[in-house]
C-alpha cells in the first residue's frame, strides 16, 4: 500500500473505470521506488530474476520453485525443465487445469443438471478420495499424518502437513482428536473474559451477560476460552506480536514447554525457522461482531493447527493436505484454495 502526495503519482483515469484498487502512473521516481521495494521486500528481487531467466529461456517449458530460507537469494531459486511429452507433465497440466476450472466456476460435471442454479457441483477424482465408511477423521489423519505417533515432534514432518475444513467446529474436533494421540501430559489454559466498558454498552451488561455466558462465545480468528495443549503440539499465531522476529498472524510454531504465564515454542515456518520464542497472554477484543457488546478476552493468541480452516490456510506452504468437507464450502474459490495448496495431486 502506498500513499502518494507530491511524489509525482497520478491516478490514471483511462485505466480506472471499473471496480478494484486505483492504478497509479508514477513519474520520475521509478529507480527510487524500485530501490525502496527491494529493501523492504527481498522477494521482489527473486521474481525479477525469475522473469529475466524466463525471457532468456523462451520456448522451453519451465516451472519455478522458490525454496524458503533465512536469506532470499537467487541461489534459492531452481529451474526445472519438464519434458512436454512426459507423464509427469501431462498429470501436472491436468491437475492444474482442474484447479483452475474450480476457481473459475467452470467445472463440467454430469451432476450439474440445473443450469439456472447458483450452486455448482464439483466432482472430485476418485484417486483423490479416501474410501472409508467407519471413522472418517481417523482415516484422514492416517493419510495426512502417516506414522504420526512416531513423528509427532518432528518440525519438518509437521510444517508441511495440515487438514483443512470449512468451519471452526470441525477444525476443533480434528485437533482434539490428534492431541489425544500424543502420549504426553496435557495442560488446560482458561481465559479471563469481560465486557468492554465502551460508550455503546448498556449499564446492565454485566447482569444480562454473565461470565459463564461469555466463556461460551467464540469469534473468527479468536482464541477459545479453554484449550488443551501438550508439548510437541503445533500452534498458529492469531495476532502480530513482533514482526521483526516473524511472530506474525499465521506463523506456525511447535510448543517446547508449557509455562504458567508464557508458552515456549520454536518457529517452524517463515524465515526464522528453529528460533525459540515465548508467547504471552494478551488482551484481545472482538470487532464488528453481531453481539450488542465488545468482548474482552485475555488469552494466548494461538490456536492448535493440525487442522485449520480453509481461510487460515491461505499463505501457508504445504505439501500434504487433507480436506474434510463435513460442511460444504461456501464458494468454489474455497475449494480451489484447498486443491491449489500443493503443487501436484
Amino acid at each position: 500500500m502506498f500513499a502518494f502526495t507530491s511524489m509525482g503519482g497520478n491516478i490514471d483515469k483511462v485505466i480506472n473505470k471499473g471496480e478494484g484498487p486505483h492504478v497509479f502512473r508514477v513519474n520520475a521516481i521509478i529507480k527510487e521506488l524500485q530501490k525502496m521495494l527491494d529493501e523492504c521486500n527481498p522477494l521482489l528481487k527473486i521474481f525479477r530474476r525469475a522473469r529475466d531467466l524466463l525471457e532468456t529461456h523462451k520456448g522451453i517449458d519451465v516451472s519455478i520453485r522458490i525454496i524458503g530460507g533465512y536469506y532470499y537469494t537467487s541461489e534459492n531459486m531452481h529451474l526445472k525443465n519438464i519434458n512436454l511429452n512426459s507423464t509427469q507433465y501431462k498429470d501436472l497440466e491436468s491437475f492444474s487445469n482442474w484447479i483452475l476450472s474450480i476457481g473459475n466456476g467452470t467445472t463440467n460435471s454430469p451432476l450439474n443438471i440445473d443450469d439456472d442454479s447458483d450452486s455448482v457441483i464439483v466432482e472430485i477424482p476418485k484417486e483423490l478420495l479416501i474410501q472409508i465408511t467407519n471413522n472418517k477423521i481417523q482415516a484422514l489423519v492416517d493419510s495426512t499424518y502417516p506414522k504420526f505417533r512416531n513423528r509427532f515432534q518432528q518440525p519438518e514432518y509437521l510444517k508441511e502437513r495440515a487438514i483443512l475444513a470449512t468451519i471452526n467446529e470441525v477444525v476443533d474436533e480434528i485437533n482434539n482428536y490428534m492431541i489425544d494421540l500424543i502420549p504426553d501430559d496435557k495442560r488446560e489454559y482458561l481465559s479471563a473474559d469481560n465486557i468492554s466498558k465502551c460508550s455503546n454498552t448498556c449499564n446492565d451488561a454485566n447482569i444480562l451477560y454473565p461470565i459463564e455466558y461469555l466463556n461460551t462465545l467464540n469469534a473468527n480468528n479468536y482464541p477459545p476460552n479453554k484449550f488443551v495443549l501438550k508439548v510437541g503440539v503445533p500452534i498458529m499465531l492469531l495476532r502480530n506480536l513482533n514482526q521483526s522476529l516473524r511472530l506474525c498472524n499465521g506463523t506456525r510454531l511447535i510448543i517446547t514447554n508449557l509455562g504458567d504465564n508464557v508458552l515456549e515454542a520454536i518457529i517452524i515456518t517463515e524465515t526464522h525457522v528453529g528460533q525459540q520464542t515465548y508467547i504471552p497472554r494478551i488482551n484481545l477484543t472482538t470487532r464488528g461482531s453481531h453481539w450488542p457488546f465488545t468482548l474482552n478476552r485475555r488469552q494466548y493468541p494461538v490456536k492448535v493447527c493440525y487442522s485449520m480452516t480453509i481461510n487460515n490456510s491461505q499463505g501457508q506452504t504445504l505439501s500434504n493436505v487433507g480436506v474434510y468437507l463435513k460442511k460444504q464450502v461456501f464458494t468454489h474459490g474455497q475449494l480451489a484454495i484447498c486443491c491449489g495448496l500443493t503443487c501436484n495431486s
